[in-house]
């Protein structure tokens, strides 16, 4: 009878603790998607094309090329903008850097 009763209140104790750690996960996920979610400006491809000064088409041919991030959300895609420029900024830095390069080589 003792032994029954200890094992049903160290039975208890564990249970307690995995409901206390599944708590804490749950704050500790939630709250990382609240980050995540808040620190990402997502647009549409029609926002990120005007953004950029190009044709829509130009972003989608980027986009199944694999040149940009972006996610799907239902039909349409989203793109999070500050991954997007920063891309953009490193490519284009890039190629005028070369540019520049080959200028000066010519001069």
């Amino acid at each position: 009878m003792i032994a029954l009763r200890q094992e049903q209140g160290q039975q208890r104790t564990v249970e307690r603790r995995l409901e206390a750690l599944a708590a804490k996960r749950a704050t500790r996920v939630q709250n990382q998607m609240q980050q995540s979610t808040a620190t990402k400006q997502l647009v549409t491809l029609q926002r990120l094309a005007q953004v950029l000064g190009v044709h829509p088409d130009t972003v989608y041919r980027a986009l199944r090329s694999g040149a940009l991030p972006a996610v799907r959300v239902g039909r349409q895609w989203r793109f999070d903008l500050d991954a997007v420029l920063s891309r953009v900024s490193v490519t284009v830095g890039n190629d005028n850097s070369a540019a520049c390069s080959k200028h000066q080589d010519a001069t």
